[in-house]
């Protein structure tokens, strides 16, 4: 299964790392072990930056990543986000669509609603930007207080830490509550 996290410039540390670990734990503690490959892509494909300076390098670049995912998330930048590239929204879109569900993690929920595959869901993000997407974007149910949410395909989670619980949660769905604990 493919989990494929896009990551924004100046992302959380925390939030890749989170998701990342959680699903290779999960692998490891299945005995074929090979249940999920997590690819994190950016925009250009080339080394980043963390929002507090740790360098990491991608796997692939929007236009390298053209596989589709079985599960694409989308993390948040540290702060307000900006608003994405044409193309990034594009092909966050077309992941989205041919995907088996999608989602976002913290502010990534601003990139998300940009593509308005969150239009008529409900939805959550950090609690400091809830009213800034609920006015940004009137026609997504904004739940300020949850720190999970799920509307079908869509899921979305909270804070940054809110990152590893949606793992869990999807590992859980995927693979039952044994393995996700």
């Amino acid at each position: 299964m493919l989990i494929t996290i896009f990551a924004p410039s100046k992302v959380h540390l925390l939030e890749i790392a989170g998701l990342r670990d959680a699903f290779f734990e999960a692998n490891e503690k299945m005995s074929s072990g090979d249940a999920y490959r997590v690819r994190l892509v950016t925009e250009r494909g080339i080394p980043e930056e963390t929002a507090s300076g740790v360098k990491y390098s991608p796997d692939a670049s929007i236009r390298d990543a053209i596989a589709h995912c079985d599960t694409l998330i989308v993390a948040g930048p540290y702060g307000m986000p900006v608003r994405q590239s044409a193309d990034t929204t594009q092909w966050l879109r077309e992941q989205a669509l041919h995907a088996r569900r999608f989602g976002s993690t913290c502010t990534g929920a601003f990139l998300l609603a940009q593509t308005g595959l969150l239009s008529g869901r409900r939805a959550t993000t950090h609690w400091q930007y809830a009213d800034r997407l609920a006015v940004d974007y009137p026609d997504i149910r904004v739940e300020p207080d949850s720190i999970f949410v799920r509307d079908g395909p869509v899921f979305s989670s909270a804070g940054v830490t809110a990152a590893i619980d949606l793992a869990f949660a999807l590992i859980e769905e995927d693979h039952g509550r044994a393995l996700a604990l």
